[in-house]
């Protein structure tokens, strides 16, 4: 994990309730990632969306909400991969 990335962990952050069930979601497929070994170092490649569905069951949400949930984990998946793969 790089430095920024390890740091994020230890700040608090104001989430909206709109947005709850989508960071619950994305803290529970924490280690759910795709990784590929480069030649120095391991790349982020994005999460494993096999594991989603079990996560949406586990968590008991609706199905009714898997879609719009899905979306919203893509698009902080892709905010998320530049600072899993940043270098220091």
């Amino acid at each position: 994990m790089s430095a920024s990335a390890a740091a994020a962990q230890d700040v608090d952050f104001l989430v909206f309730e709109d947005n709850w069930q989508a960071v619950c979601t994305f803290c529970a497929l924490a280690t759910q990632w795709k990784l590929v070994a480069g030649a120095a170092d391991l790349l982020y490649v994005g999460l494993d969306y096999g594991a989603i569905e079990m996560v949406f069951r586990l968590e008991q949400v609706p199905a009714a909400d898997w879609r719009a949930l899905f979306h919203d984990l893509r698009l902080m998946e892709r905010e998320a991969l530049p600072l899993l793969n940043e270098r220091s």
